[in-house]
């Protein structure tokens, strides 16, 4: 059960704020955290005017048994409950549905002008659209030569509206995961072009599979690889009549997060079942999960089979299948002799290694030091010969039979004897890796420098006769204000890319960039292909246009915290600002600019917000509202050492930062604590959950989504289990010292709670996972709820 809650505070003086806590569907309880039902609210004789951290704890605790009904959340007791929270919401809030934000957000939401992102498969762009006609979508395609012409030649492949009216269910569409055929049979009109589909019933997050043939567009009928239980199946093509597959097949399949734990080779035309697979590859019950996956790059050929131990932790067993025919005399024969052996990696286990021709690429979580004393610091990229890895885990297991356990011991015990490793990414204080796009031989570095971005080339100079070493090509000039994602054309046969870039004001562009050897020439050069029209700001020159600026403030530990703040130009600091402030604080997830469609066109819109019930900004020409985007500790835009420093016993660093945010609006004359929402979702959700019952007078509103808010029974949930590395587990006594401290759930003020219970809303989606919504109409109204609420309480008058 995933909630949405929204809370109005009361400003100083009253006691709390006003809360709406929006929830997610009944049918993904994974990331449930047991909302407190108004029964637990009423007046109690036992309840004093305060109490401590420790005291609200022993509070609740004993009470915790009489909301265990909303854990059986299919069951009927707890869907009458929200049914009736939801029925009341709207009863006090009014139907989303009739609001004009709702109108303007689905009107953003199914234009017809938003860029359709495509993948290219041979010489056809594939892309899965939405809009009015088609809420659950259709996966079409037109040739990549028309993809530019202004209403491009699209062919319907799948419509998932009229399947789910053919067969009476509510699919929604997860991707798809095709078959990699090599160029010839791709340029073959004869040959199928199969992939595997997954579908979930009201966007769940367990999925069925169904093989599909995108060549003919229709499902496959002959023997097809069709999964109808409902899991979190994970399938890899092995070839083209056999599949890699984790999926739930009865006990024992699955780790204690929900995910597979064993991955079994799967024949066409065989059933599915644990007699009918052969198991190649188990993890241990509490693991996160297992996976395998065979991939291919350029002629190289890898296979990958993975224990994730914990949420960044995992063990790899590793195996090279197949050279090109063009690698170099002296590589092919060292790699030779590891063709179709398997070898379990010696790194350390928090290292994320993947294939890049005859490459390794490690990302380090961690420091990590060699044998010749070279050291390489947390937040590096490195790149290992793969056969120099292989031969360190061969080494590691001399004189044992039991290889895996070899190299796992020699991995704690490094360091190991890699004598050509180049480093392709060493961080500073204020720069981190966000990511890299792997190309045919280049590899694309994004960077961060204070949350700004920066593209930065390398190229393997292992074709052509090349000596097979790495060379910097060169970096973007500066970093700038933006998101960015790249994306490999074809990586197995040019270093061509998809360019897209935005940033909170500055619509999305998506580009073709030729040749990214070039370096940033490339990219400055590259062909506009489509480019979002403005949805807010038509004339961003005029004098009351919208801003991006970033500013510092100071977290309680002296930690300089970096944020975000859309404002119109010129903007009066006079305080009297309505201002919602967005975070998430967790999981090492960076938050980068993107362009604010959405919220430009509704809660940065005068207008958009007057017509919602806004009318203090009818009232005051010089109110205005603010949105701001808080980089806190946890995420990972500053690398590991940003994350770790709010893992466990230090998340209250995340919520200091997010409280040091808040008060340096104020301070700035941004804003003030009765004009001031705070909304974030899971991770974020325990993030506001945690600001509301710490500091109830920091601001006037809460919007709590799909939270993670009882830290005493959260791992028991589902996938809860998997997050144990970022939190701790309630069944430590030691773990549970501190957790408690930040169990919202357990933090709430009963005194407080006991008198002020209707300022809390409660919301619920039935259908879309923790998505929150299957299609865009159910995501226009929760995003109106809420934003109607806001204007509700902050702006009324």
């Amino acid at each position: 059960m995933l909630p949405t809650w929204f809370r109005a505070v009361t400003p100083p003086g009253g006691a709390l704020p006003w809360a709406f806590f929006v929830a997610a569907p009944l049918v993904c309880r994974l990331w449930q955290s047991r909302p407190r039902p108004a029964s637990s609210l009423v007046d109690r004789a036992d309840i004093s005017a305060e109490m401590t951290s420790e005291e609200r704890v022993q509070y609740w605790l004993p009470r915790d048994a009489e909301n265990d009904f909303l854990e059986d959340v299919l069951g009927d007791r707890a869907l009458a409950w929200v049914q009736a929270q939801n029925a009341e919401t709207k009863q006090r809030l009014g139907d989303p549905a009739e609001s004009p934000l709702y109108r303007a957000v689905l009107g953003v939401l199914n234009a017809r002008d938003k860029i359709p992102f495509f993948s290219l498969i041979g010489d056809d762009a594939y892309n899965f659209w939405q809009d009015e006609a088609h809420p659950r979508g259709i996966l079409r395609r037109c040739r990549f030569v028309d993809y530019t012409a202004p209403e491009p030649p699209w062919e319907t492949v799948l419509d998932v509206d009229a399947l789910g009216a053919a067969e009476g269910e509510s699919w929604v569409y997860k991707g798809h995961r095709l078959f990699d055929l090599d160029p010839a049979a791709l340029a073959d009109p004869a040959a199928p072009l199969r992939t595997l589909l997954f579908l979930s019933r009201g966007g769940s997050d367990a999925v069925v599979v169904r093989e599909f043939d995108l060549r003919a567009k229709r499902f496959v009928s002959d023997r097809p690889f069709d999964v109808s239980l409902e899991a979190k199946t994970t399938v890899a093509w092995r070839d083209a009549d056999a599949l890699w597959i984790g999926t739930d097949l009865g006990p024992g399949a699955l780790t204690s997060s929900g995910y597979p734990r064993v991955v079994r080779e799967w024949t066409r035309g065989a059933p599915l079942s644990v007699d009918t697979t052969r198991e190649i590859f188990a993890g241990a019950a509490d693991d996160v999960s297992v996976d395998g996956r065979v991939l291919r790059h350029d002629g190289y050929r890898y296979a990958m089979l993975t224990r994730a131990t914990s949420f960044y932790t995992q063990r790899v067993r590793f195996q090279l299948q197949a050279l090109p025919a063009t690698v170099a005399a002296a590589t092919a024969q060292r790699a030779a002799r590891w063709l179709q052996r398997w070898a379990t990696l010696p790194l350390p286990d928090d290292v994320d290694a993947a294939p890049f021709r005859d490459q390794l690429l490690l990302t380090l979580r961690s420091d990590w030091t060699l044998a010749d004393g070279a050291r390489y610091a947390a937040g590096s990229l490195l790149a290992v010969p793969i056969v120099d890895v292989l031969d360190a885990a061969e080494e590691a297991a001399a004189g044992t039979d039991d290889a895996a356990a070899a190299a796992d011991a020699a991995a704690a015990a490094a360091p190991l004897r890699l004598s050509r490793v180049t480093q392709l990414f060493a961080p500073t204080p204020t720069t981190s890796l966000d990511g890299y796009a792997a190309l045919r031989d280049v590899l694309v570095l994004t960077t961060l420098d204070a949350v700004k971005t920066q593209l930065r080339v390398w190229r393997l100079d292992d074709r052509d006769g090349g000596d097979g070493a790495w060379r910097f090509v060169d970096a973007e000039p500066a970093a700038l204000i933006r998101g960015v994602s790249l994306t490999p054309l074809d990586r197995h046969s040019s270093n061509a890319a998809l360019l897209a870039a935005s940033s909170f004001l500055t619509p999305t562009e998506l580009r073709l960039v030729d040749d990214a050897s070039r370096g940033a020439a490339a990219f400055a050069d590259a062909r506009l292909l489509r480019a979002l029209p403005r949805q807010f700001d038509a004339d961003p020159a005029a004098p009351g246009a919208l801003t991006e600026e970033q500013f510092f403030a100071t977290s309680a530990d002296g930690t300089r915290v970096p944020y975000f703040v859309l404002a119109p130009r010129g903007l009066a600091r006079h305080g009297r600002h309505a201002a919602l402030l967005y975070g998430y604080g967790g999981f090492e997830v960076s938050l980068t600019p993107s362009y604010a469609a959405v919220l430009g066109a509704t809660w940065l819109d005068r207008a958009a917000m007057a017509a919602a019930g806004a009318r203090a900004l009818d009232a005051d020409a010089s109110v205005a509202t603010l949105y701001v985007v808080a980089n806190v500790r946890g995420g990972g835009e500053f690398g590991p050492a940003w994350h770790q420093a709010a893992l466990r016993a230090h998340r209250h660093r995340a919520h200091d930062d997010f409280v040091a945010v808040a008060e340096d609006l104020v301070a700035r004359g941004f804003t003030s604590p009765s004009r001031l929402a705070i909304r974030g979702g899971s991770n974020g959700g325990l993030l506001v959950g945690n600001v509301l019952t710490r500091r109830p007078a920091l601001c006037a509103a809460v919007v709590c989504a799909v939270p993670l808010l009882d830290m005493r029974r959260y791992h028991r949930l589902l996938a809860g289990a998997s997050w144990q590395a970022e939190y701790g587990c309630a069944d430590d006594a030691d773990d549970w010292r501190f957790l408690q401290r930040y169990s919202a759930y357990h933090q709430i003020d009963p005194a407080t709670a006991a008198a002020r219970r209707g300022d809390v809303f409660y919301f619920e989606n039935l259908e879309g996972g923790h998505g929150g919504a299957a299609d865009h109409a159910q995501q226009a109204a929760l995003t109106a709820l809420y934003l109607g609420f806001l204007a509700r309480v902050l702006l009324a008058a």
